[in-house]
């Protein structure tokens, strides 16, 4: 592989790393195998260097994940967006948009350059918000500064896991004395307040001056926390990437500061690895690792408590080299700097399935020339690790980039991505999904957000930075659902972006009715609770349009009696007078696309249940 040059910022608050135990830079195995060290914690603290208080001490909850049944579950021909949510927006060549984001039980984050977001699932409501990224950090000193942040949630454990690169100024005017490292910050259970008291003291781990790192990515399996970063080292040119582990039976416990992780430093042939958050049981921890002529998937088990994780690889050989996208042309003569075709910034597993995304240059059917396409490869790991699919998305006239994967409950991938049409006058970047059927079909793709000009950040030549602007994840409350975000350009002449968080899904929605009495005198009244659910959850979306319908014994034909839409719950009432014996249900409403994007529901209908009047 070739090697990155690093985009850092990075550590600690007024001196706080230098309580750490501070490892020189391991030599390289000879066969570029990662050896791993122990590294102290150090407490990332406020303006005046106080430790933050943990809390009561806690323990890993081994929470469990719903597989979906797919037995038992009405699906769309095509993917469904069912709540798009408004994400970060940017205006800074700084703020590239790049985004992650993380579902939780009640909750969904999105984290950025731009800031942190925190919403309410089933509603939207904006739970916590903030452009700081140092303050969800509940890092306050001057001279600290928290950049390429990222998010994931334990699907098992049940906590949120931050990770970002701080820098500590040492206080001159040179940044060579600057230390840098990992900022890792964990949250005490499922459900976030807006204040620093649903969190563990964040926590640091940093090497010597010498070593700079850049785009943490955060894997999680059963027992530990994988966290892979870009670095540059002063002192070793041969480091080139860095791996963390962390054991979640330590790093989850309120006790004390830490844990110590263990760390190491490779070399180039690990440019671009992502770790994948496991979304089901297994301990197993997987990294993938893509090159222009094959794929590696390596491993790390054992608890990584005091004895260093075991290290162990498997290389596949695709049938299709990878080559590098082309960059893509934007309106007034900017263009877009896609990610490397090694670079898969998303990773998935979940029941011995992996599936990722890359960024890939080929020629569309119909095309003359090469576009930005997503390469996708499936990889089996239940009985060995085996390369099962490697399929290219693509479409003549288009330019498709940065996707960002997750795998439902049922085994299905969902892919969030960015794409700007090649045939227009003046292209824009704007987003999409699209998800992989069971029957190895990909539906068609739907548009979360239209760029509405042409992304311009007033450089020459290549422009920001597009490499991780698709983020997905699992959603751990409702298991045939994902939860996506990516960005999409806003205005002309100057550098900004927007994005969306969205709940997209294949299943349909459950519709019930339920009435407060099921057999009444003639006249009497009767409140009707009609509900649309999530299927195998209870999970509601609010907003969503509703009706009660109503059809007389005897007859076929059904007539609307309530309308409306859902609250939070997913629930809508209405008190009818009944004066003739009738069946009734729940209608689920179709909604369509607004302008070709947006929320997209398909039309649902409910079993019938029969109000008899004497």
């Amino acid at each position: 592989m070739t090697s990155r040059s690093a985009r850092f910022i990075g550590l600690s608050a007024v001196g706080a790393l230098a309580a750490g135990t501070l490892v020189a830079p391991q030599a390289l195995a000879s066969n570029d195998d990662p050896v791993f060290v122990s590294v102290d914690a150090s407490v990332l603290g406020s303006a005046t260097g106080g430790v933050a208080r943990a809390g009561a001490p806690m323990t890993q909850r081994a929470g469990s994940v719903v597989a979906a049944r797919a037995a038992k579950v009405r699906v769309s021909k095509t993917e469904q967006i069912l709540q798009r949510l408004t994400g970060a927006q940017g205006s800074s060549v700084a703020l590239t948009p790049t985004t992650s984001v993380a579902a939780g039980t009640k909750q969904v984050m999105q984290v950025s350059a731009a800031g942190v977001r925190l919403l309410a699932k089933n509603t939207g409501a904006v739970i916590a918000s903030t452009s700081n990224v140092k303050v969800f950090f509940n890092v306050t000193a001057a001279n600290t500064t928290i950049t390429d942040p990222t998010v994931a949630f334990d699907l098992i454990g049940k906590r949120w896991i931050l990770a970002g690169i701080a820098t500590d100024d040492q206080g001159t005017v040179s940044t060579a004395d600057d230390q840098t490292g990992i900022a890792v910050r964990v949250s005490k259970g499922a459900t976030l307040k807006a204040s620093q008291s649903s969190w563990r003291a964040p926590v640091g781990y940093a090497e010597t001056d010498t070593v700079t790192e850049a785009m943490p990515r955060i894997g999680i399996s059963g027992d530990k926390v994988v966290i892979t970063a870009d670095a540059v080292d002063s002192g070793n040119a041969t480091v080139a990437n860095r791996i963390f582990v962390l054991p979640k039976s330590k790093l989850y416990s309120a006790t004390t500061v830490g844990p110590n992780a263990w760390v190491s430093s490779v070399n180039n042939t690990y440019d671009g690895q992502t770790p994948a958050v496991n979304a089901s049981s297994g301990n197993a921890a997987f990294t993938a690792v893509p090159d222009t002529g094959d794929f590696t998937v390596y491993t790390l088990t054992g608890a990584a408590t005091t004895n260093a994780p075991v290290f162990s690889k498997s290389v596949m050989y695709p049938t299709a080299a990878l080559v590098d996208a082309p960059d893509v042309p934007q309106g007034g003569g900017g263009s877009v700097d896609l990610p490397a075709a090694i670079d898969s910034a998303s990773v998935s597993w979940r029941n011995g399935v992996l599936w990722t995304g890359l960024t890939v240059g080929c020629t569309p059917s119909g095309d003359a020339s090469p576009r930005a396409c997503i390469r996708m490869y499936k990889v089996t790991t239940s009985s060995g690790v085996s390369l099962d699919v490697e399929e290219t998305l693509s479409k003549s006239g288009y330019n498709w980039f940065a996707p960002g994967v997750a795998i439902d409950g049922s085994g299905l991938p969902h892919v969030a991505f960015n794409g700007s049409l090649t045939t227009a006058t003046s292209p824009s970047v704007s987003s999409a999904v699209r998800v992989r059927k069971s029957n190895g079909a990909w539906s068609g793709f739907k548009v979360l957000n239209i760029g509405t000009a042409p992304f311009d950040d007033g450089v020459v030549g290549p422009s920001a930075q597009w490499a991780a602007a698709g983020s997905a994840a699992p959603d751990p409350s409702s298991p045939w659902d994902v939860w996506v975000s990516a960005g999409f350009a806003k205005v002309a002449g100057a550098p900004n972006w927007g994005s969306s968080i969205a709940r997209v899904s294949l299943a349909l929605n459950v519709a019930k009715v339920k009435p407060s009495r099921t057999r009444v005198s003639q006249g009497a009244r009767v409140t009707f609770t009609s509900s649309l659910k999530r299927p195998q959850s209870k999970d509601g979306i609010r907003g969503l349009p509703i009706a009660l319908q109503s059809k007389p014994r005897g007859s076929s034909k059904w007539a609307n009696v309530g309308s409306g839409t859902t609250n939070g719950s997913g629930v809508r009432k209405w008190t009818l007078k009944v004066n003739r014996t009738a069946d009734y249900r729940t209608l689920g409403k179709a909604v369509k696309q607004s302008g070709g994007q947006g929320v997209v529901v398909t039309k649902v209908t409910g079993r019938a249940v029969r109000v008899t009047a004497t």
